[in-house]
């Protein structure tokens, strides 16, 4: 029992050596180590940095090209308004150009009118009527004329009347 307690202390020493021999290593590694983890945070925030930086110009990339889409949107709105307000000129022209015929048709038919009725307007037709009134009085004459302006035959336009 002894050489067993003697082999397990020896056991337990040369694990403890070996134990101080790893921690020895470990130790001079820890310098190393802790260098590393410090190059490491410095390039993570280095990296970190960068990638804000991307994102800051990705975003000032994504407000211009919002902006841009923007732009264009309001330019293909303003060629459909700029297509509609065509077309209405166009349209306005279109009757533009048919009231100026019809205006241009009711000044020709107009003047052809007055021409007639200057011409009517010369033409006086007249009528003489003379009747007899008994009792020995002097006959009536009447004279009617009808113009281009009174051609109703119905209503003469009583020019003179002698008694």
């Amino acid at each position: 029992e002894i050489q067993a307690v003697c082999r397990s202390y020896g056991d337990a020493r040369q694990e403890a050596e070996n134990l101080e021999r790893k921690l020895q290593l470990q130790q001079e590694l820890l310098p190393g180590l802790r260098e590393r983890s410090r190059e490491a945070a410095e390039a993570e925030a280095e990296a970190q940095a960068a990638q804000m930086e991307a994102l800051e110009r990705f975003t000032k990339v994504s407000e211009r090209v919002a902006n841009a889409r923007q732009v264009f949107q309001k330019i293909r709105n303003a060629e459909k308004d700029l297509v509609l307000q065509q077309k209405q000129l166009t349209e306005a022209e279109e009757g533009y150009s048919c009231t100026l015929q019809a205006l241009t048709d009711f000044e020709e038919r107009e003047k052809n009118w007055r021409n007639l009725w200057q011409r009517q307007i010369s033409t006086v037709v007249h009528f003489t009527n003379i009747t007899r009134e008994e009792n020995g009085k002097m006959p009536e004459i009447i004279t009617y004329a009808w113009t281009a302006a009174s051609l109703d035959l119905r209503r003469p336009e009583r020019l003179s009347r002698h008694i």
